[in-house]
């Protein structure tokens, strides 16, 4: 496991010049995206095996017809079985969410309130969705907020650019719109009005919402209110129904706002629009977030607009992969256990906790050291450090599902059925102690995150696997994959974002005004940076969007080399396939953000992603390391150097 394949390689390539083309080169001159895909590389393939993992075990159940009704394995089973049945799928139609459908044939505000409630239980983002948190300036309490949403296209700016190739893709949503009706029956002069009914609504919601960037503004969404200020502060929104339609405890009495300024644009809309406006609108909803559940004349027009238009993609992923998804999604943790239990070793997890061990050494160090940082400043980011819970591998309590029937009548109904029970189990949190070993992805998730409020980092199975680690592979490897994952997964809590949250995961400040002063100053010099990257031609990153991830890359590729050369010391210097063990770091840091994608895709990214393209994310990290400098002879005729004075240096 210690061996880089140089066939992956194009060595034509001056490290110094673009590393990510040098290790990556050979691999993306001879592999194309599958035709079912819109991007591809180390992540998406992994995610590939993941899932094939999970089929297996899905269709092992399929031959089990002996276990218990309510079983988990029953479950899993039968989710599984009817997203594969596409003869009862076509059969049923549009008749399978038929009584869902009854509910948008509203006559009164009350009725648009409920019907919206209705399906905010159901995971459908009509006009705006609920969810509960922790409180962030007091994570002790669940809260219920509320949040923009409504609009079918990736974000506002597909509606209010004035560009020629958003033009062209509202057009092509408008049509998609159009055929959508059409297939539940109207006929084409009903069906292009009620496309333009939707896009006027979305058109009015895309024009309040706040931007990706404003909403990383976290101190701007925290509008707390009581439910008797609610009810002043937006009077037409019938707040009493809505809330018990959502079954929200009448203990509940605060409600976080996110965004007030897009209450106040809904509360005139239902001021203003007709009940048919509404029917439609409603309606849309409904049946946009069904049509991947539905018949294959939905799926193959949904897959005409988002996958095709938005993505790129050629086909549709097979059958399986999408219904496994979808199942994982939903039933994570309880198809997880028996994953975990195949493909998941205890040895793993503990040489894991051995290089978060590591990780969490070097960057005390490196805190310590910091010039820029003051020692009171010092004391209460070690503090914050040494308190990050970790989760690797799987929960040590896992989900109950007991009270989710899942049936064998229909696939969207179970569907249904799954988010219903994710939201009243979300709902039962409100006024009970907070849950601080509760996952919020499953063990088959190739994935990590950082959440603030617990100041916890979280590492599932499916990510724990090769090429990001494996038990028998040599350090270089190791630190350079997995361990830049970790580093950065670490670094969140100290970004722009993270760095507002304090050890215990309040959102309360602990910085030295001065010193928080000069870190911004720091991460002024990333947006910049990211600011004059062109990925498509005059299409350029947002420095300000991708700030937090791109001071998690920086910091994680650090953090993680410091720790990598507190492992080698005392050890024999080791040269593998012509590589020094530093080289093999980069690399196995190159080979985990190994990827390409479509175009269609990449330009949408660069409006809804917080993180940078691939390319940016391995050779702008690079370009402000030092040790990368040392160890690839970069000079001042190389297209990677800056200026000593131009490296970003933060943690």
């Amino acid at each position: 496991m210690n061996h880089i394949d140089k066939e992956d390689f194009d060595e034509s390539v001056s490290p110094g010049d673009d590393f990510f083309q040098y290790v990556n080169g050979g691999w993306l001159e001879s592999t194309e995206i599958p035709p079912a895909e819109s991007t591809w590389g180390t992540f998406y393939i992994l995610r590939d095996q993941s899932n094939a993992q999970l089929r297996e075990i899905a269709e092992d159940l399929l031959e089990d017809n002996n276990r218990e009704k309510g079983s988990n394995e029953q479950k899993i089973r039968d989710f599984y079985k009817t997203g594969m049945d596409m003869s009862t799928r076509n059969e049923h139609g549009i008749k399978a969410i038929q009584e869902e459908l009854y509910r948008t044939n509203v006559d009164t505000k009350e009725d648009v309130i409920q019907t919206l409630a209705r399906f905010h239980t159901l995971g459908i983002g009509a006009l705006w969705m609920p969810y509960i948190e922790s409180d962030d300036k007091n994570v002790d309490v669940m809260i219920f907020r509320l949040h923009q949403a409504g609009i079918g296209l990736p974000d506002r700016e597909y509606y209010l650019a004035k560009d020629s190739e958003r033009e062209q893709i509202r057009q092509k949503y408008v049509s998609h719109i159009v055929r959508i009706f059409l297939l539940i029956g109207k006929n084409e002069e009903e069906a292009r009005k009620g496309a333009d009914s939707v896009y006027a609504i979305e058109h009015a919601l895309a024009e309040v919402s706040m931007t990706r960037t404003k909403l990383r503004d976290i101190a701007a969404q925290h509008n707390k209110m009581t439910r008797e200020n609610l009810a002043i502060s937006y009077p037409a929104i019938p707040w009493a129904a809505y809330f018990s339609a959502v079954n929200l405890p009448d203990t509940e009495q605060e409600i976080i706002v996110d965004q007030p300024e897009f209450f106040t644009a809904i509360e005139k809309l239902l001021q203003t629009l007709s009940f048919e406006d509404w029917r439609l609108y409603l309606t849309w909803c409904l049946v946009h977030a069904a049509a991947p559940f539905l018949s294959e004349e939905f799926i193959n027009e949904n897959f005409a607009f988002y996958g095709r238009v938005l993505g790129g993609a050629k086909e549709l992923r097979p059958l399986w992969k999408r219904v496994i998804t979808v199942l994982d999604g939903v039933l994570g943790e309880c198809i997880g256990q028996e994953y975990v239990k195949r493909y998941f070793s205890k040895t793993a997890k503990e040489r894991i906790n051995e290089l978060v061990d590591n990780l969490i050494l070097a960057y005390e160090d490196r805190i310590k050291n910091l010039s820029w940082m003051g020692e009171e400043t010092k004391q209460k980011a070690i503090e914050k450090l040494h308190a990050i819970e970790r989760k690797l591998g799987y929960p040590d309590t896992w989900r109950d599902y007991s009270a989710l029937s899942i049936g064998s009548d229909s696939y969207i109904k179970n569907y249904f059925r799954a988010m219903v029970f994710e939201w009243n189990r979300m709902i039962a949190k409100l006024g009970r102690p907070v849950d601080r070993t509760e996952w919020h992805i499953s063990p088959a998730t190739v994935n990590a995150y950082y959440n603030p409020l617990y100041n916890e980092i979280l590492f599932p199975a499916a990510i724990l696997q090769p090429p990001f680690f494996h038990e028998r592979a040599d350090d270089a490897l190791n630190y350079g994959a997995i361990g830049s994952v970790i580093g950065h997964e670490l670094t969140h809590g100290f970004d722009d974002q993270g760095s507002q949250f304090d050890a215990k995961g309040n959102r309360k400040n602990w910085w030295n005004e001065e010193d928080k002063r000069k870190f911004e100053e720091k991460a002024g010099m990333l947006v910049e940076q990211y600011n004059a990257y062109e990925v498509l031609p005059g299409k350029y990153i947002n420095g300000e969007l991708t700030l937090g991830e791109n001071i998690a890359d920086l910091g994680g590729l650090t953090i993680a080399y410091d720790a990598f050369q507190k492992s080698q010391k005392g050890r024999e210097f080791l040269q593998i396939d012509d590589m020094t063990p530093d080289a093999r770091f980069f690399a196995s840091f190159a080979i985990g953000e190994r990827g390409k994608m479509r175009d269609e895709l990449a330009a949408q990214m660069l409006i809804v992603d917080p993180h940078s393209p691939a390319k940016a994310r391995v050779n702008n990290i690079v370009s402000n390391m030092d040790e990368f400098y040392n160890v690839f002879r970069v000079t001042e005729q190389d297209k990677l150097y800056r200026l000593p004075e131009k490296r970003a240096k933060i943690w």
